[in-house]
């Protein structure tokens, strides 16, 4: 067999790439579009009845260049579909969307054949996604932060359809968990509220009799496989909350507040008169990590205090006083002996669970760690030895990816769980990031993106992110694309104070960091910010848009400084009213 002009594919013209095909044999030819792509692969050819084309894709290749072709499966399995030709010009599209970077094509004569021509005159991908804007930015001094933004951004783009996905490539589904963080992230590359509220209240219609909601909604989970993440219950409740304070919008809670209500309760009957959440029914995910979930898991524990008080927070607004009283009394008993059970005072971390013989567990987790650090439980005097327990890389592990954690914990492992913590896997290295956030340590998260996700753009025409740091299974998820909200939040330093950016913060944390601008689309309107320090002096420049207001904090050591050419004190948090505005500082 032989093939003529095979680059004539690589073109969008009237290139035609020629197949001459002998008896009993195949041609395969992949194509490299450079970078992960989703939607429709798509023929156009010419060819004689009865010969067939074999489509498969894939992220990677194998070591022999080809589509590694797996049976479908929950976890690794790619499909390969088989289009039989009728004679002469036709083309043929996939029905359903898939997301790949490599595409290869099998061609085959018809059967008893002795020989076959094939003209193809294209060999592309309709692609789709979520009419996304591209209305957010970010840019900066490390050009490694700058890519792994829009990389970041990309990523959430190809998991953006009809709804938030996992992932282009897989499953296609919208995990409940996952939306959390894409939401995030979507506020701040693309300033969506629809998705968001559209996935609210998808999740509150998958809610079960007992109050608890199915783990990926809507999707065909809870036929197929009758399980629910007990923690991604808890994102749904976060979700909200976030959603409100972005947006807004409270009219959506007239929808889905009685749906949050019911879901407390599950939790509250499975607590009753207990210290803590002991043995949850369902699945315990956390995260793709060997975390000890066995007994009261600490970081399940601290999410739902988290969860408690955002529910809170939106009875406060729904006017039910008597609930937001509640789940605040609740969240503080939780609290209490989460302090009391899972404190190491010797090693100075909180230990992952409290076994159900009233052990505590060895095993130490950034997931634990941060999840308590976040949820505002543990005393400001021990967030120092925490952190600097959980994130000394010398002690970091990372463990088996496996979902049977339970399995895997009695058969034993190689952590040493006196000396080692457990390394949070993208997925939950965005609740590390809000913990290092929280106590002021911006650096940490900046220089915890370079070592974590740089990585992952390694590889040529690599431009999305990756389910877990090893990236042997999905390329592109967008649970992982926590740095897009991190690098918009901290570094350009924009976030609401109140719902629906009503009031703002604009506290750019420089790191080490010559300078950044960006713009954070809120629901008000796109706002710019720009810093630069050069030489001692110290540069912000931002928008405040009209009917807002900015409450301006200047980074630690700011002094002299003058907003639009007046003197401010720079201690303090400074009140800015709409219009263009510059500051102007001396920087220690």
């Amino acid at each position: 067999s032989t093939v003529t002009n095979v680059d004539g594919l690589l073109h969008d013209d009237d290139a035609t790439t020629i197949l001459h095909l002998i008896a009993n044999s195949a041609v395969s030819i992949v194509i490299d579009f450079g970078r992960d792509v989703s939607g429709y692969p798509r023929l156009a050819l010419d060819g004689p009845a009865g010969a067939t084309v074999d489509v498969s894709y894939g992220e990677v290749l194998r070591d022999d260049g080809r589509v590694p072709v797996q049976h479908a499966n929950l976890v690794t399995g790619q499909n390969v579909h088989r289009y039989i030709l009728r004679d002469g010009e036709q083309t043929w599209e996939k029905f359903e969307r898939a997301g790949f970077r490599y595409l290869q094509l099998t061609f085959s004569p018809p059967p008893e054949a002795a020989a076959a021509t094939i003209t193809v005159h294209h060999a592309n991908i309709n692609f789709t996604s979520y009419p996304v804007g591209d209305r957010g930015a970010f840019a900066c001094s490390d050009e490694t932060l700058t890519r792994i933004w829009n990389a970041g951004a990309y990523t959430l783009q190809l998991c953006m359809q009809d709804g938030f996905e996992d992932c282009p490539s897989r499953e296609q589904r919208q995990w409940v968990g996952d939306a959390y963080v894409e939401s995030l992230v979507n506020y701040a590359c693309f300033g969506d509220a629809q998705l968001t509220a559209k996935e609210i209240r998808q999740v509150a219609q998958s809610q079960r009799r007992d109050g608890m909601t199915q783990m990926a909604t809507p999707s065909d989970m809870s036929a197929r496989w009758p399980l629910y993440i007990v923690d991604y219950c808890l994102s749904w409740i976060l979700t909200t909350n976030e959603y409100v304070l972005h947006t807004g919008d409270t009219t959506i809670l007239h929808d889905v507040f009685p749906s949050i209500a019911r879901s407390i309760a599950w939790f509250e009957r499975q607590i009753a008169d207990e210290p803590l959440l002991f043995d949850a029914p369902g699945w315990i995910f956390i995260d793709w990590a060997l975390v000890d979930k066995r007994g009261a898991c600490g970081a399940l524990n601290a999410l739902l205090v988290q969860a408690l008080r955002a529910a809170a927070s939106l009875a406060d607004h729904e006017g039910a006083v008597r609930q937001a009283t509640q789940w605040r009394a609740l969240a503080l008993r939780l609290s209490d002996a989460i302090n009391d059970l899972l404190w190491d005072e010797q090693r100075g971390v909180y230990v992952d669970a409290l076994l159900p013989e009233g052990l505590r567990s060895r095993r130490v987790s950034q997931h634990t760690n941060a999840a308590i650090i976040g949820a505002g439980i543990a005393p400001r005097e021990r967030w120092d030895r925490m952190l600097d327990y959980v994130m000394n890389a010398d002690r970091l592990v990372v463990t088996s990816t496996s979902m049977e954690v339970g399995a895997a914990l009695r058969a034993g492992s190689d952590v040493d769980e006196e000396r080692q913590v457990i390394l949070a896997q993208p997925f939950f290295m965005h609740f590390v990031h809000r913990a290092l956030a929280t106590a002021g340590r911006q650096s940490q998260i900046v220089d915890n993106i370079r070592t974590r996700w740089a990585p992952m753009l390694a590889d040529d025409g690599v431009d999305t992110l990756w389910e877990h740091w090893h990236g042997l299974d999905s390329r592109c998820h967008a649970w992982s694309a926590t740095p897009v909200y991190d690098l918009s939040r901290e570094v350009l330093g924009v976030y609401p104070i109140e719902p629906g950016f009503a009031r703002f913060r604009i506290e750019p944390h420089v790191a080490d960091l010559a300078w950044a601008k960006g713009v954070y689309p809120s629901v008000r309107g796109d706002i710019a910010v720009a810093w630069r320090r050069d030489n001692g002096r110290y540069t912000l420049e931002f928008d405040v848009l009209a009917g807002t207001e900015a409450e301006v904090v200047l980074p630690a050591g700011a002094r002299s400084a003058r907003l639009n050419d007046a003197p401010i004190d720079s201690t303090t948090p400074i009140t800015v009213a709409s219009g263009h505005h510059r500051i102007e500082a001396e920087l220690r």
